[in-house]
């Protein structure tokens, strides 16, 4: 949201369309030092971005947070249905979680090897590309691991594709 180089997501195989997503329940926008950021409440609060958003071969989805804790929550979750999604939380003991479902089995599932510092700005990078899955922290390696898992694996055709 706030990067130097601003980029738009843009859809050029399809449509010709852009990507945008949706902004629900109000989250407050905050400044922090130099950052931008959004605020949300972990309840009513979350952004969707548009359903073709996450549909392809591979992807990489490259995040800044300020984990407050306390307890598990969500960074994202993208597919079409519990059973078939892949997710990146935070658990509760405060590490980084990724786990992919396609038609309800686990596919794919790595942790973090150190939990989040509460309060601090942490970058995390989810990278797939069908031949493996890595997680980042703070641009360093935190686990990888092989994997034939797409994203495009968790819309099914006919489904409704949501990401939040």
């Amino acid at each position: 949201m706030d990067e130097v180089a601003v980029m738009m997501l843009e859809d050029r195989y399809r449509s010709h369309g852009i990507n945008d997503g949706y902004v629900y329940g109000a989250p407050k926008l905050v400044v922090d030092g130099e950052r931008r950021a959004f605020e949300f409440d972990g309840k009513t609060q979350y952004l969707e971005l548009n359903a073709r958003a996450a549909d392809m071969g591979q992807i990489t989805v490259d995040i800044a947070l300020k984990h407050e804790g306390p307890g598990a929550q969500t960074v994202f979750d993208f597919g079409s249905s519990p059973d078939n999604c892949f997710v990146l939380r935070i658990a509760q003991n405060g590490k980084p979680e990724f786990a992919a479902k396609v038609g309800g089995k686990t596919v794919a599932a790595l942790t973090g090897k150190k939990a989040l510092t509460k309060s601090a700005w942490t970058r995390l990078r989810v990278e797939i590309d069908g031949k493996q899955i890595a997680l980042w922290v703070d641009d360093k390696l935190s686990t990888k691991k092989a994997s034939k898992f797409r994203p495009a694996d968790v819309f099914p055709s006919g489904r409704a594709k949501r990401n939040f």
